[in-house]
């Protein structure tokens, strides 16, 4: 059954554990290179875990980071490791795999997910077979619950990354189009999974509701998103299927409830027009009620 995964791409949770699980929320997903600098991994080492630190008692699945594309992939890439900039003070660093390994042991995660960065899509194909073996050999021998399954729309590169998976590794779908290119990205998708072996687990980052609704139709177990939580923090909801702006002037004299028969914390407790006199009064609560019943409702589309 396809899980709903909300992709926290912060360092700290903007609500409180116990809202995200009682709206339904059975993992949560994080990327690591936001805790180098703050906590730091020694910190959360001597926490127990990262989970002791969010204060999160569900499930935790945690990634490398969102690494920009490799414009030019260099024949050295496996030995330099990915290059990127710090999220606070845009330092320039490099991730191994052994560093990665070393935050995946400090954060104690249940799922993991190998460490990994996309070419361009349309790169010539040299570069992205070189990156392709590049990610390759960053996680031969890696402990990861997911590694990652690369090669643009091309079959027989996607063919190659499928074999390079351990057995009983699932397959993190990745090096897709950009999500403007739907159609695109529903074929480079489904390509992947005609290839892989019958019960691999299968997980994907989906940047947006259709590609949210696309990744469910398709069966992916496990559908990455911070899509519901972009929303709410700007100020739209999830209501009925279509996506609706709270800033608006209409909702100012709307006294019922954002969506009749749900009860998240948004629509027990609120308005409409008190939740649009929050957004305008710049009241945080209003956005973080928002992302609750983006969350909620994303997972009853799913199913879970």
């Amino acid at each position: 059954m396809t899980e709903f995964v909300p992709y926290f791409q912060a360092a700290w949770l903007p609500v409180l554990g116990s809202q995200l699980q009682a709206v339904g929320v059975q993992t949560l997903a994080v990327k690591l290179v936001d805790y180098e600098r703050q906590p730091g991994f020694n910190l959360i080492n001597q926490a127990g875990g990262l989970k002791s630190l969010l204060n999160w008692s569900g499930q935790l699945m945690t990634l490398a980071g969102d690494f920009a594309p490799v414009r030019k992939v260099k024949k050295n890439l496996a030995k330099t490791g990915i290059h990127y900039q710090d999220p606070q003070n845009q330092a320039k660093l490099t991730l191994t795999p052994a560093t990665y390994q070393q935050w995946q042991t400090a954060t104690k995660a249940e799922i993991t997910v190998g460490m990994f960065q996309n070419p361009d899509y349309y790169a010539p194909v040299d570069d992205l077979e070189r990156a392709m073996q590049a990610n390759i050999e960053w996680n031969q021998g890696a402990s990861a619950t997911f590694l990652p399954v690369l090669g643009a729309g091309l079959k027989a590169l996607r063919q190659a990354s499928i074999a390079a998976l351990p057995n009983n590794i699932g397959a993190f779908i990745t090096n897709l189009p950009p999500v403007a290119e739907l159609t695109e990205w529903q074929r480079s998708l489904e390509l992947t999974l005609k290839l892989l072996p019958k019960g691999t687990s299968t997980a994907v980052v989906a940047p947006n509701l259709a590609t949210i609704e696309l990744s469910q139709k398709l069966g992916i177990d496990y559908i990455l998103s911070a899509w519901p939580l972009k929303q709410g923090l700007g100020g739209k909801a999830l209501v009925d299927g279509e996506v609706v702006n709270l800033r608006h002037q209409a909702f100012g004299g709307q006294f019922s409830p954002l969506e009749a028969g749900c009860n998240c914390p948004a629509c027990t407790g609120f308005t409409r027009a008190s939740l649009h006199a929050m957004l305008h009064a710049k009241e945080p609560l209003a956005s973080r009620l928002l992302l609750l019943h983006n969350v909620k409702e994303i997972i009853k589309q799913t199913g879970k």
